[in-house]
């Protein structure tokens, strides 16, 4: 016997986002209806497939194409890591909250997920390992596979093979977070063209406000036009050309100790953390992650939630204004706070982008 599916309907709306986890916690095994593909964004564990289609108006015949498409989308499926991969963790986010909210430290034999909103981290203990880590993610395109660590052993290679082993490692990092963040943003764009706002989204926008440490506003009109300009993704260039300076292509001691890729430091002498170098009486810690990953994503959430990039936000928010391309080189110009060499800094960083032609990744966002 066929194992039973259960179709979804409305399964981003108030009632369907409820009963999508809870469905998906009884074992059951979902494809979900929505009206656009952007609007369900995220994972629920047990989730086989997103189609996009309506099923109130017959006549214009998206009934019977959203059918189609349920008929004939791909399962989200169970991803098997071969016995020779290091399985490390996986990052799944919540489909409702768009909050990251598991982390797993031991490999599933499988795991039921939507493939788009899930990132999984293979230890690399050698260059090699590092070159079959990205062999077995081009073979699986489909998932998010990205390495766990930089190996020391990158060091010791030729400077044109470390550098695009480096990109090569970070590019499926940066564009995973990416993704979430581009998610929250359309979402917040959508609600602030709305008259009124569901409760499950007046608590989206709740949530948002707090991890982005924005102040109680008068409106919620107020509150998603600062949102809408704290919350979007990083470009990619800025990115690696950021962790590539900061870390020493991950070569750095705290990059190695505590895959800690952009010098992200603890401001407390009780946290943990990794001491810096002849500052044993300092007030801060270098971090430490669990990842290369967890290092990225607390990277782009400092540029997208300090007050020390908010002249890098408000360039963001006018390019995208102009539809002009999100680019590396254009936000540099914010990072003034991140070094003390200021303007020096800024210019290492977009001189790193045209050097390694990463200007070439960033793309026009809608």
């Amino acid at each position: 016997m066929a194992e039973e599916v259960i179709l979804l309907t409305g399964a981003s709306g108030y009632v369907g986002g409820r009963l999508r986890p809870i469905l998906a916690a009884s074992g059951r095994r979902l494809r979900c209806l929505v009206r656009s593909p952007g609007i369900l964004t995220g994972v629920a564990i047990g989730l086989l497939s997103v189609a996009c289609g309506s099923t109130e108006n017959e006549a214009d015949g998206r009934s019977a194409q959203a059918a189609t498409a349920i008929a004939e989308s791909k399962p989200a499926g169970n991803l098997y890591f071969p016995k020779d991969l290091n399985f490390v963790a996986v990052s799944l986010v919540d489909s409702v909250s768009l909050r990251y909210r598991l982390l797993l430290t031991s490999a599933p034999d499988s795991l039921v997920f939507a493939p788009s909103e899930a990132l999984f981290a293979i230890r690399a203990d050698s260059v090699a390992d590092l070159q079959n880590i990205h062999t077995y993610s081009s073979e699986n395109a489909d998932y998010n596979v990205s390495a766990a660590n930089i190996p020391a052993a990158l060091q010791a290679q030729p400077v044109r093979r470390k550098k695009a082993l480096f990109f090569i490692a970070l590019k499926p990092i940066v564009s995973f977070h990416n993704s979430i963040l581009d998610a929250r943003h359309r979402r917040l764009a959508r609600l602030a063209e709305q008259a009124e706002v569901a409760a499950v989204d007046e608590q989206f926008i709740a949530d948002m406000s707090k991890l982005y440490r924005l102040k109680a506003m008068p409106t919620h009109r107020d509150t998603l036009r600062e949102l809408l300009v704290k919350v979007g993704p990083i470009p990619l260039s800025l990115a690696l050309a950021q962790a590539a300076i900061e870390s020493g292509w991950g070569s750095s001691r705290f990059s190695q100790q505590g895959n800690n890729l952009y010098g992200q430091r603890i401001w407390s002498k009780k946290a943990g953390g990794i001491v810096a170098k002849g500052a044993k009486d300092a007030r801060f810690r270098l971090a430490s992650f669990p990842t290369i990953a967890a290092s990225v994503r607390s990277y782009m959430h400092n540029l997208n939630s300090h007050p020390a990039y908010q002249t890098l936000r408000k360039e963001r928010a006018l390019l995208r204004r102009q539809g002009e391309a999100i680019t590396g080189e254009a936000l540099a110009g914010g990072l003034m706070a991140y070094s003390t060499r200021g303007e020096d800094y800024i210019d290492d960083v977009r001189q790193m982008i045209r050097h390694n032609n990463l200007q070439d990744l960033d793309t026009r966002v809608d």
